[in-house]
């Protein structure tokens, strides 16, 4: 390789789709001096070509709304433990106060306990898309903001809609008319994909490793 041109292999952090990793492949590409840039979002890293320096390559990063940083000794392996116990204890939250708001959906329910069926899954629904779902819209927030959607950008779309729909429809003709679950399970049934996939991303991890 020609003086002043480097290989190097950099870990990717906020990634969550396949098109976050085309964004971030994008932006490398976009750098001067970059000659070759690819983006693996199973292993949420990328491996660079060319003789842009580090500084630059996480500016381009992060105007695009992700994360560079250095590949750590132990190929990251602390991070996708954190990241596994993260999405665990995401879904898990997300799943307990989603439960009782499908219980709204059991035929004579509703009826014999209209405060679960209005305010109650108001409440938990809210905690839901506040708590464990919260990530979903801060991350379409960032990515409005910069004229791109993702994968985060559909869970917070369907997921504020239906809340939406329902809280305006529980105030205007009470319970009867209101989906919260349809809410709450978007966002559980998301969570839960991505700790299958942080599962599966940890044992390739771990086989590899081995």
């Amino acid at each position: 390789m020609a003086d002043g041109l480097q290989e190097r292999t950099l870990a990717v952090k906020g990634m969550h789709c396949a098109s976050c990793a085309q964004r971030v492949e994008t932006a490398l590409r976009g750098v001067a001096g970059v000659d070759e840039a690819a983006v693996n979002f199973a292993t949420r890293s990328a491996h660079v070509a060319g003789g842009a320096g580090f500084e630059e390559l996480a500016r381009a990063v992060k105007a695009a709304g992700y994360e560079l940083a250095p590949m750590q000794a132990d190929g990251g392996a602390g991070e996708e433990r954190a990241a596994l116990g993260s999405a665990r204890l995401s879904f898990l939250l997300s799943a307990v106060l989603t439960v009782p708001v499908m219980l709204t959906m059991v035929p004579g329910l509703a009826e014999a306990a209209p405060w679960l069926a209005g305010w109650g899954a108001a409440i938990l629904t809210t905690l839901v898309l506040a708590g464990p779902g919260r990530g979903f819209f801060v991350r379409a927030a960032r990515q409005a903001l910069r004229l791109h959607s993702n994968m985060d950008t559909l869970v917070a779309l369907g997921a504020g809609a239906a809340w939406l729909f329902s809280a305006m429809t529980l105030l205007e003709h009470g319970a009867g008319h209101a989906y919260f679950e349809s809410a709450a399970v978007i966002v559980t049934l998301v969570l839960l994909g991505r700790w299958f996939e942080e599962r599966a991303r940890f044992a390739a991890g771990t086989r590899c490793a081995g």
